[in-house]
């Protein structure tokens, strides 16, 4: 689609009860319908069960996962999304235009090219996967640094470094994977009813 407003996420799938303010001190809404767009400062509730699928922009998407709280910080040639608890699966396939970070309370990530998955828990801990491509992770608290590749993981505990990068989950695998056939599908949808 061509759009000529500011720039917006747009939803793609939702699955569950999904809610968003559209800005700080905002009243929530339920997101009831794909294709809704979400303005830069919008913050994506879901709930048990629920997921949502959103289309940042630039082949850039996002499968925030339940129990989650997200908040769109930026869209465009510097993309930023704020995870304060919860998970997202994400694929970015076009970092060489656009500059992908993922913050958490604990880690700032940037995303290189990549499928991968950012986890915040309710200990203010981040876990990182990546299934391809790789993720830079910087320490908000120290500064502290690591690189993680295809196939790895690492954690960052609030208020310390990174651990070093070990051998990925099979499970976490999985669902980047299932992640990436879902996206598939929903994106053969949007584009069945863009024709019709």
């Amino acid at each position: 689609f061509t759009h000529y407003g500011p720039k917006m996420a747009r939803v793609v799938d939702l699955k569950g009860t999904v809610s968003y303010r559209p800005a700080k001190g905002e009243p929530q809404e339920e997101i009831k319908r794909r294709r809704i767009g979400l303005p830069v400062g919008a913050e994506i509730t879901t709930k048990a069960g629920a997921s949502a699928m959103i289309d940042l922009g630039e082949s850039n998407y996002l499968l925030i996962r339940p129990l989650s709280v997200v908040r769109i910080v930026a869209i465009g040639e510097k993309t930023s999304v704020e995870v304060d608890v919860g998970r997202v699966i994400g694929s970015v396939l076009n970092a060489s235009k656009t500059k992908f970070q993922i913050r958490t309370p604990a880690v700032t990530t940037v995303i290189v090219g990549t499928d991968f998955i950012v986890e915040s828990d309710s200990a203010r801990q981040t876990f990182v996967t990546v299934a391809s491509g790789k993720v830079a992770l910087t320490s908000n608290k120290n500064g502290g640094q690591a690189e993680v590749s295809a196939g790895q993981t690492a954690n960052c505990p609030n208020g310390s470094g990174p651990t070093p990068p070990r051998p990925a989950d099979p499970g976490d695998l999985k669902a980047i994977q299932g992640f990436k056939a879902a996206l598939s599908a929903a994106l053969g949808r949007r584009n069945k009813e863009s024709e019709n």
